[in-house]
């Protein structure tokens, strides 16, 4: 595994500002398909650079807070369209949906 448990999902959605909430509810509810940093722009009414610092401020909580590497969905770097794609597998989304509900 990834070292995500349901809990850490769960600390990890209490401990976002609403922007990353709404990445991670986004991403659940798209489970299994590959969602565009463009997309979540336009979904946050967010410029880039800004949904860009939203992203780039979880990527550093993972790693001093939660101490992993890997971020709780897949995550690729497009160089064609120069932009980054992020999948949520459904059992994560789950996972996602109901801290959500306890949030």
């Amino acid at each position: 595994g990834d070292g995500w448990t349901d809990e850490l999902v769960t600390r990890a959605y209490r401990e976002s500002q609403a922007p990353m909430r709404l990445v991670f509810d986004h991403l659940a509810e798209h489970a299994g398909e590959w969602v565009s940093a463009v997309q979540l722009a336009s979904i946050l009414n967010l410029t880039q650079p800004k949904v860009r610092g939203v992203l780039g401020a979880f990527g550093h909580r993972l790693r001093s807070r939660y101490k992993l590497s890997t971020w709780p969905c897949e995550k690729r770097w497009d160089g064609q369209v120069s932009t980054s794609f992020y999948r949520m597998s459904e059992e994560r989304a789950e996972a996602f949906k109901r801290a959500k509900d306890r949030a």
